[in-house]
């Protein structure tokens, strides 16, 4: 198989680059090989060290520039700081076994009379057939996430579509009064006249008639 252009001036680029770095890759190999770990050396590094972390070291009367304290970088104060950290510590540490152990031995959750109160004092969730949401506008909690997104985008939708339909002329927007449900259920349950039983004269009405003859009053009142 052939070379093509692109891989011949790959190579000779890396060729040409071999020659630049080739000189700087030496003397770093050099410095590397040459150099040796002794007590200056390392010296040289703990202070530059301490001096990064913990500014320059103090000068304390009676210890030795070679001594394990200093190489350590442990001065008076720092003693002290790390004896606080640790109280500070133990303390806490106590105080989190104390609470673990009140929470284990604790009874899950409220008492029964706590329980009882709190739910006769809740009304019950009513949902809505259609839109699945109940008198507050929360969706069940066995209802997926994805299928909340999926119908609050279809709503989004739908509304977005009617509105430019009401824009454009195509349909009318309905006027504020009654809903033909409100009207229904007024039918059906409201104050009427009532018969020797005590009971609405409209009552015994079957609900399809209802509808319909409701639905022609809306259309009546509405087309006026």
């Amino acid at each position: 198989m052939g070379k093509s252009m692109r891989s011949k001036s790959q190579r000779r680029n890396r060729a040409r680059r071999r020659e630049e770095y080739a000189p700087k890759e030496l003397e770093k190999l050099k410095s590397t090989l040459a150099f040796e770990w002794n007590d200056q050396t390392e010296k040289a590094h703990l202070s530059v060290f301490h001096d990064i972390m913990n500014g320059p070291t103090p000068y304390v009367p009676g210890l030795e520039a070679d001594s394990s304290i200093a190489k350590l970088h442990l001065t008076d104060k720092n003693a002290e700081d790390q004896r606080a950290v640790d109280i500070k510590t133990r303390v806490l540490n106590k105080r989190v076994v104390v609470a673990s152990r009140a929470l284990r031995f604790r009874p899950y959750g409220p008492p029964e009379d706590e329980v009882e109160e709190t739910i006769d004092d809740k009304p019950a969730r009513v949902y809505n057939f259609k839109t699945h949401r109940d008198q507050y506008g929360q969706y069940p909690p066995w209802m997926h996430r994805k299928e909340i997104i999926s119908r609050a985008r279809a709503n989004r939708l739908s509304k977005q579509k009617t509105k430019k339909l009401i824009e454009r002329g195509k349909i009318q927007k309905r006027p504020k009064g009654p809903s033909c449900n409100q009207i229904i259920n007024e039918i059906l349950h409201g104050d009427g006249e009532e018969d020797d039983h005590g009971m609405p004269m409209y009552a015994d009405i079957k609900k399809s008639v209802v509808i319909k003859k409701t639905k022609q009053m809306m259309k009546e009142m509405y087309d006026m």
